[in-house]
């Protein structure tokens, strides 16, 4: 999905796909099939500003949860702890963004950008207009 945002002028300097974290007392860092529940994230820049790209494993469809898109905040920032803590408060969150810490950190600004569609035949393929569809509101959300 990213590569479409490359054709449209996005670089991608780093990111990862890691596992949500094992929290005592809460099950959303699993599939209900108990794999394991991932999150990516990459880093994108986009006309000399550099943002976070976060999505979280929903193919379950137990709960729906935006694209997180965020901008950086200052030159120099650690993405891959910031990641980590934000997959912390999803697990302890049961699938909610963080809406108050966000509020907070980031007062440059986040944004919530809707899913992409998928295939009314099978769940887990992802249809091309409708990644195309997603790009767009990604590159209409860059502030």
């Amino acid at each position: 999905m990213v590569d479409h945002l490359e054709a449209k002028g996005c670089e991608v300097l780093s990111g990862e796909i890691r596992k949500l974290p094992v929290l005592q007392g809460h099950s959303k860092y699993r599939l209900p099939d108990g794999n394991p529940r991932c999150v990516v994230y990459r880093v994108l820049k986009y006309e000399h500003q550099i943002y976070a790209l976060v999505e979280v494993d929903t193919t379950d469809k137990e709960k729906r949860l935006s694209t997180l898109l965020i901008r950086q905040p200052n030159d120099v920032y650690d993405w891959s702890s910031k990641v980590e803590e934000l997959c912390q408060l999803l697990v302890k969150k049961s699938l909610c963004w963080p809406t108050k810490k966000l509020d907070r950190e980031f007062s440059e600004g986040y944004k919530r950008i809707p899913h992409q569609r998928v295939s009314d035949h099978n769940k887990l393929i992802l249809d091309s207009a409708s990644v195309e569809q997603w790009a767009k509101r990604v590159l209409g959300a860059f502030f």
